[in-house]
Order: structure tokens, then sequence, then C-alpha cells
């Protein structure tokens, strides 16, 4: 079903879906409108939005030579970001990665992947529609 709304949606039609699975939804739309109780409360793009979340940068990095990456980081920024290894060669790194691409390049440190994280939709909605001072109800 995911393949034929997109394909549908690349042809230039618009597909309007409502759904509470956050994550699918994450998964296969561009634009996005909240609700709460009927009324509007934000629209945007997916990368807007997911962004709200208030969640800091951070990518996925693939690297033959992990640890120069890792000296190079030390060595260029102030203070140090949460480095989480995901295999031999694979680092979430908490940092842009349009940084760690920077840093990276300078320390000629080759890199096989830079994946920018993304921020999560779910976040996003429940921050833009919780009642200030309260817990989160549903929509």
């Amino acid at each position: 079903m995911r393949r034929f709304l997109r394909r549908y949606a690349d042809s230039g039609r618009t597909v309007l879906v409502s759904s509470h699975v956050l994550t699918e939804m994450q998964q296969l739309v561009d634009q996005v409108v909240i609700l709460r109780r009927g009324r509007l409360v934000r629209q945007g793009s997916l990368t807007e939005l997911s962004g709200l979340s208030g969640a800091s940068p951070w990518a996925l990095v693939s690297t033959p030579d992990p640890e120069r990456l890792l000296a190079a980081l030390r060595s260029t920024l102030p203070s140090q970001p949460g480095v989480e290894r995901l295999g031999a060669d694979v680092l979430r790194i908490d940092l842009a990665a349009a940084d760690i691409g920077r840093i990276a390049l300078r320390a000629q440190v080759e890199l096989h992947e830079l994946t920018p994280g993304r921020g999560d939709l779910e976040q996003a909605f429940f921050d833009l529609t919780a009642e200030h001072g309260s817990e989160r109800e549903p929509a």
C-alpha cells in the first residue's frame, strides 16, 4: 500500500492520509498537518515538523578508520559529542552531519556513509499537542 500511495503522489497527485500510526506516516509523507481537537496546530514539511521535537542533531557515520575520526572530533571541538558504536566501523554521533563531514575532510578521514539523523514525528506531535502544565492527552 505504501508503494502504491508513493507512486500515486509522485505522479503529481495529492494523497490525503489520516492516521495515528505516526512511525508509518513518517516513512510515507512529505507534508504533515497536525490537528488537535479539530483545529489546526501546525502544518509543514516532514523535515520541519520532525525538527520541532527539540532533539539535538545526530548522524550515522561509516568509516574504515573510526579512531581517526574520533581523534579529529576531539581535537577540533570544544566539547565532545555523544558517540555510540553500532558496529566495527559504524558510529552514531550527536553532531550535525555537515559538521562531521567538514571535520572528516580536514583530517582526511575517509567516510563511506554520512547520514543525518531524522527527528521523530511522534515526539513532535506530542510536543505540539500537549496541554501546558498538564499530562499529555490524546488529540
